[in-house]
């Protein structure tokens, strides 16, 4: 049987691989994604829903008959410019998102953290990913799947200068840099995501970067 997918980050880097991904799964009917602003995706089976994050409750109908929420959205310090609005799309978002789906019987989350993800980091960043990580896991999901790659590399519509640096400085020194530090293809990354939301163990699983190839 068929199952809907609600997907949160659908214009994101990884979102958007996952889509034409999740179109050719047969396994898949509907893929219900929560935006921020209108887009057209071109996915026959997206949805496209603009919601009010801060209210996503208004929404909570959105969740109905879904089977696994694959949450992607993220963020960086430079974008958000402040700490509070950083931690508005990386931790609460997702907190609520999990909240709605667990209370509308979704049995499946998998959400992207990242590489050394840690509440008790000293990175603000790596503290948040970890602080969502930890929030996520007492929800009581059948299955929680906890993605942390490196550099995410893949085509993005706006280039960070950052990433090319790095993306430049890791094809450089390939050999010297221990593997969990290579970067991440973000298309393999999407495809791992997709297999494991609707057919995957239960429990909590957490994949780090050496093992997303």
């Amino acid at each position: 049987m068929s199952k809907k997918v609600v997907l949160v980050g659908a214009t994101g880097l990884v979102g958007k691989q996952l889509l034409p991904i999740l179109q050719a799964n047969d396994g898949v009917s509907e893929v219900t994604c929560l935006l921020r602003r209108p887009v057209n995706l071109g996915i026959e089976k997206a949805r496209a829903h603009v919601v009010d994050f801060m209210n996503l409750d208004q929404s909570r109908n959105l969740f109905d008959g879904a089977s696994a929420v694959i949450c992607c959205i993220g963020t960086t310090m430079k974008v958000a410019k402040t700490r509070e609005k950083f931690q508005i799309v990386d931790h609460y978002i997702p907190k609520v998102v999990a909240r709605l789906a667990k209370e509308t019987g979704i049995e499946s989350y998998s959400l992207v953290s990242s590489l050394g993800a840690n509440p008790l980091s000293g990175s603000f960043y790596l503290r948040v990913k970890g602080s969502i990580e930890n929030e996520l896991k007492k929800n009581g999901f059948h299955r929680l799947m906890i993605y942390r790659p490196s550099l995410l590399l893949g085509h993005r519509e706006k280039k960070r200068f950052g990433e090319l640096v790095m993306a430049l400085f890791f094809r450089c020194f390939f050999w010297a840099i221990p593997k969990k530090y290579h970067p991440t293809d973000s298309f393999v990354l999407a495809k791992l995501m997709a297999e494991h939301a609707l057919g995957f163990e239960n429990g909590v699983h957490i994949f780090e970067s050496s093992v997303i190839k």
